[in-house]
């Protein structure tokens, strides 16, 4: 048996929390004991807990925008010296024999493995642009910190190994085929530490069925056409370009409502304020629904007829767009990560290199008025999770990496 420590961000539901847990869940027990620590309680922890998975709590720093001050690194500094103290004598009275690392928020685990030259997995689900020192550390550091890098999406892979973070020429035709890398100015000649794998949907949990919960809930009739998005309200998710893109279409559009769900972190409340005010919008009222987080987000897509992905921002690997093509539900995305690697553009979604309002309003206007293309894209999406995103072989790569 050999032992190993997840280290994790927080104990919420949301993208990189829910492929903690599935990794959990198909981790090889007969080979692998796992031991959590996380930095709070929250439904993330008891869920683990439901696994019978050795949990602890340790309130370890996070590297986090607040501590980008003067006092903010002092007192980062002092707290991760006390965590790694405490993780030292975690690690040595529990025999831990591997470190997995989610997010590049937690910097703890790359501290342990240049300590104890124990192996260490840096499981990256962000795209780090700014701040650009931050940036240009990780690059440098993870892979010198690390036994594997293990990253969601190529456009995570691009981030670190090169100066390019988006794999599409401006014209927006896809180059992600070209891998012209500068070793010297990558990592030092640690490409081969930098490996992908996409994250995995449950295709038993999430498929398509017929359910009115959500439309009876927010008083939509059944056969009204119902776009979409589900994610954290932040600034990298889109949501006033999702209002934006509601107001237009409503403009020429009574059969037509709007959905987001999602709420923000603690601390930053103030953003779903924000978003409540933009929605007291004449135009908008009975048209458009904010409803919060929600854990049953399998109701949610089976009550939309589009699902959208309005990111303005780098986003890695969206697992709400995995888990809505799993539903068969069309996509139109902003390519600002790697959505480009789960959506065929013309096929199953629409995808816009080039962002603005106007274009996804287009978009949106040819499945807004065409059910038959609606279909066809989203059979098409639960092919491609069934070929090349099922839960199964996300769970037979990580266990090949561990081996």
């Amino acid at each position: 048996m050999k032992n190993i420590l997840f280290l994790h961000t927080g104990a919420e539901l949301y993208g990189a929390d829910l492929i903690l847990l599935e990794l959990l869940r198909g981790l090889d027990k007969s080979i692998y004991t796992p031991f959590v620590i996380l930095p709070n309680e929250g439904p993330l922890a008891n869920e683990i807990r439901k696994l019978d998975i050795k949990l602890y709590i340790y309130n370890y720093p996070i590297l986090r925008r607040q501590y980008f001050t003067p006092f903010g690194i002092l007192k980062y500094f002092i707290e991760t010296i006390k965590s790694i103290t405490y993780l030292l004598k975690f690690m040595k009275s529990n025999n831990i024999d591997i470190i997995h690392s989610n997010t590049l928020a937690v910097l703890e685990g790359g501290i342990l493995h240049s300590l104890t030259k124990k192996m260490h997995i840096w499981h990256v689900h962000e795209i780090i642009k700014e701040p650009k020192f931050l940036r240009s550390f990780y690059k440098k550091f993870v892979p010198k910190m690390s036994s594997k890098v293990l990253c969601v999406s190529n456009a995570v892979k691009d981030n670190i190994i090169s100066n390019n973070i988006n794999p599409h020429n401006a014209k927006g035709v896809n180059t992600s085929h070209i891998r012209n890398i500068n070793i010297k100015d990558s990592v030092a000649g640690n490409v081969d530490k930098i490996i992908v794998i996409h994250n995995g949907v449950n295709t038993d949990k999430f498929t398509l069925k017929k359910d009115f919960t959500l439309r009876q809930e927010l008083s939509i009739p059944k056969d009204e056409i119902l776009i979409g998005m589900v994610g954290r309200v932040n600034k990298i998710k889109g949501q006033s370009f999702f209002i934006d893109v509601a107001k237009r279409l409503l403009q020429d559009y009574n059969n037509v409502s709007f959905v987001l769900v999602g709420d923000a972190f603690k601390g930053k409340e103030y953003l779903m304020e924000d978003l409540l005010k933009e929605s007291k919008d004449p135009l908008l009222k009975g048209k458009l629904h904010i409803k919060g987080f929600t854990r049953d987000t399998v109701s949610v897509y089976n009550n939309l007829d589009i699902f959208v992905l309005p990111s303005i921002k780098p986003d890695s690997l969206p697992t709400v767009v995995l888990e809505a093509m799993s539903c068969s539900l069309p996509i139109v995305a902003n390519v600002t990560g790697g959505v480009s690697e789960m959506v065929e553009d013309n096929k199953n979604g629409f995808l816009i290199y080039n962002i603005d309002v106007n274009t996804m309003v287009e978009k949106l206007r040819s499945l807004i008025e065409n059910k038959g293309l609606r279909d066809s894209f989203g059979k098409r999406s639960r092919a491609i999770i069934e070929e090349d995103f099922a839960v199964s072989t996300f769970h037979k790569k990580i266990n090949e990496i561990y081996l």
